[in-house]
């Protein structure tokens, strides 16, 4: 446990997700479908000022946004193993779906392992 992050540390990230913006609303967060891209350009864009963007993947109706659950993976991809990290020789390290499904409810790490495909997109 390096850093403590998820052990000793772990009140310190629940207390600042708990605070929010400080100050408050330093950092504008809109819904979606309450802007237009006009607006959008006009008080972010243009000026260069950052904010956050909700909700669009349920307002533009993403197929992945109902269909990628943890059931609906399981289903298709339990037995597959997928790529959690390298070796120290730079080989990569396999976990089947099911298992990080078990270690992914369970885990408190302090950098938790993440499940990707880098092939994925690639055609092959």
């Amino acid at each position: 446990q390096k850093y403590g992050f998820a052990t000793t540390r772990a009140h310190e990230f629940e207390s600042l997700a708990n605070r929010g913006d400080e100050p408050p609303d330093a950092l504008p967060r809109l819904q979606s479908r309450e802007l237009t891209v006009d607006t959008f350009w006009e008080r972010f864009e243009k000026p260069g000022l950052p904010c956050v963007i909700a909700g669009i993947p349920e307002d533009e109706g993403w197929p992945a946004w109902g269909k990628w659950t943890v059931d609906r993976l399981l289903q298709r991809f339990a037995a597959v193993p997928f790529k959690v990290g390298k070796s120290d020789d730079g080989s990569p390290i396999r976990l089947r779906c099911d298992h990080f499904e078990q270690y992914m409810r369970s885990q408190a790490d302090d950098s938790p392992l993440y499940m990707f495909d880098n092939k994925f997109g690639s055609g092959d």
